[in-house]
């Protein structure tokens, strides 16, 4: 069991219930950079190193603190109006869509200091390698642009990139 697998049997259980409900789903959480130490300092700035995923691939991102709640709660504001279509739908909360050429780039600038991407061969978890080189060369939410649009229409305010930057990056890194 897989957490991809995981995902697709509630939706599908949610679905076949017939229990009102919407789906929310995220992206790789903007805040793993210093969560879980995704942002690595070297002897000469810093690196992200990240299993599977090479600099050119596109990472679909979610700034879990600023995004995911306001979008739960348009959601629920929203549900009861059925012209909305929220009930039996899924909402990628997609803030971001980037290279880590890109990423990283975008956050040497603001930090001011070198920033790099390595690959890995392995994150020390089967089951998350599983899931990162499969995002990494098929996506996630392809058909979602970003910021989503669904939840920009229901009154999400997604915030920029450098915003995301100067908010939360540049006071814990530069």
């Amino acid at each position: 069991m897989t957490v991809t697998s995981d995902k697709y049997k509630i939706e599908q259980y949610l679905k076949a219930s017939g229990v009102p409900h919407a789906m929310v789903l995220t992206g790789w959480f903007l805040e793993n950079l210093w969560n879980l130490g995704s942002l690595v300092k070297t002897d000469t700035g810093y690196d992200i190193p990240m299993a599977a995923w090479e600099a050119h691939d596109k990472q679909t991102a979610t700034w879990i603190s600023h995004d995911l709640g306001q979008s739960v709660v348009a959601l629920l504001n929203q549900y009861k109006d059925p012209s909305k279509g929220i009930l039996g739908s899924s909402y990628p909360v997609v803030s971001y869509r980037f290279t880590y050429a890109e990423f990283t780039a975008a956050i040497s600038k603001a930090i001011k200091q070198p920033v790099t991407f390595t690959t890995l061969e392995t994150s020390g978890s089967p089951e998350l390698d599983e899931s990162f080189a499969f995002s990494s060369k098929i996506g996630m939410y392809n058909n979602i642009l970003a910021p989503n649009p669904d939840l920009v229409a229901l009154g999400v305010k997604f915030a920029t990139m450098d915003e995301f930057l100067q908010k939360e990056v540049v006071p814990r890194f530069a």
